[in-house]
């Protein structure tokens, strides 16, 4: 199976590092080496993060397919 990487899901719901360091409540330095090694979240922190991007990524899919 591909796994798509958290970088890529970020980018796919149209955020910013910021956007998510801010969210998390951590510096962009910090969000920064979470995308480079995912494995160093706490798997709560991860599955939040995950579920805000998926979230993101369908609202993101419906407003543009709603615009069109």
């Amino acid at each position: 199976m591909n796994q798509l990487s958290i970088r890529r899901l970020r980018q796919l719901a149209g955020k910013t590092k910021n956007e998510i360091a801010g969210l998390l409540g951590m510096s962009v330095n910090t969000y920064s080496k979470y995308e480079d090694n995912p494995m160093s979240l706490s798997y709560a922190v991860y599955h939040q993060l995950i579920e805000y991007l998926e979230t993101a990524i369908q609202i993101r899919k419906n407003w543009k397919r709603s615009n069109l």
